[in-house]
């Protein structure tokens, strides 16, 4: 997928995307179908409360909520757009490599990360159920749909 796809994903307004980026200090971004409950939502009875950026139309929130969000999403809209960095050079650190989360970052090459984003996605589709969730990528970035 490349550059023009990604935007045309994240300017659409059916289904939820949201992009983990991996900077320190950097928030997750997620776009929703318009609703007037969209922060409640997100907030979900947290004491913290998602942003948003009137400016660039989107919510931030932490990266703690990525699995719930993701899951909540999946039961709400049916489907979502998980779009995630990846960084050949890219180290984890053991909580990350030893993570059950929904996606879990690579660390060698990109065919291992490819192969590796196939094995999470066999996960994902087991723990929640879905058989319809499909992996794609490009040089830099993948994602797996779920619709």
């Amino acid at each position: 997928m490349d550059d023009k796809e990604l935007t045309r994903v994240w300017n659409q307004h059916e289904i939820p995307v949201i992009v983990r980026r991996t900077g320190k200090g950097q928030l997750l971004r997620m776009r929703l179908p318009y609703a007037d409950s969209n922060r409640t939502w997100l907030q979900d009875g947290r004491r913290i409360s998602p942003t948003w950026i009137a400016s660039k139309r989107y919510w931030e929130i932490p990266k703690a909520w990525f699995n719930d969000v993701v899951e909540r999403a999946l039961r709400t809209y049916e489907q979502i757009y998980v779009i995630q960095p990846y960084r050949e050079q890219e180290k984890c650190s053991p909580a990350c490599l030893n993570a059950s989360s929904v996606l879990m970052h690579g660390r060698e090459s990109w065919r291992r990360k490819r192969r590796e984003l196939v094995r999470n996605l066999r996960d994902l589709r087991h723990a929640l159920g879905r058989s319809d969730a499909r992996l794609q990528a490009n040089e830099d970035t993948a994602w797996i749909r779920l619709n």
